[in-house]
Order: C-alpha cells, then sequence, then structure tokens
C-alpha cells in the first residue's frame, strides 16, 4: 500500500459553550432557555446584558423574574427562540415601507346620538 499526503483540514472553530437562564413567569413557573436562544429576542438578550445576570456556571441558579408574562406565553417564546437559535438576526434597515394601509380615526359623535363616526386621515 503506498502512502498517502496528509490532507489539510480546516481547524474548526470552537464552539460557544451552552449556558440555561432561569425565567420567572407572574403565576410563578419556571422556564429553562438555553443562552444561545436569547440571542433570538432583543428584549431577553438586553435584559440579560444590562442586568449582568450570568449563567457561566452551566446554569444559572437565579431565577429572572417576568413580571405580568405567563408560563404558557413564556413557554411559547422559549420553544419560538430555540427553534431559531442560531440563525441570522434580521437587521431592520428601513427599506419596507410600514403602515402602508389607509389610517383611520374612530369618534363618537356627540351631535349623532352617540354614534361613532370613521374617519380617514390624510
Amino acid at each position: 500500500m503506498a502512502e498517502q499526503d496528509p490532507v489539510d483540514v480546516a481547524p474548526v472553530a470552537e464552539a460557544e459553550p451552552i449556558y440555561y437562564f432561569k425565567l420567572g413567569s407572574c403565576d410563578d413557573k419556571e422556564v429553562k432557555i438555553s443562552s444561545e436562544a436569547i440571542k433570538q429576542s432583543k428584549t431577553l438578550n438586553d435584559l440579560i446584558s444590562n442586568l449582568q445576570y450570568n449563567a457561566e456556571e452551566g446554569e444559572s441558579t437565579e431565577v429572572i423574574p417576568m413580571d405580568n408574562i405567563k408560563e404558557p406565553t413564556l413557554i411559547k417564546v422559549r420553544d419560538w427562540c430555540e427553534k431559531h437559535k442560531g440563525e441570522p438576526i434580521p437587521v431592520d434597515d428601513e427599506s419596507i415601507p410600514k403602515n402602508t394601509g389607509p389610517r383611520y380615526s374612530l369618534a363618537l359623535g356627540s351631535q349623532s346620538g352617540g354614534a361613532f363616526k370613521l374617519h380617514l386621515l390624510p
């Protein structure tokens, strides 16, 4: 058998370790979410960054309170973030116009016996 030349293999980038945070709902339930998934939510990512929550040991023992958010909602947010973790986060470049449809104003007409009037805004 002939010897083969060594093949150059590109070095594999070392993956960041995954840490877990505990989110506490207003109904006193805990929902675990990974550090990778949190990056998909600007609100959660900013909260953890600004308040300097740390889960470097593998799992945070501190529960992050989510006032006014019940467990089913937190589970949906967690599931969506976990499903999309690792995907690129879209950048809002404002090239897409928002609120392009007609705008209306709803007023209670006092002279029309309390009937509602719908006004098209410019």
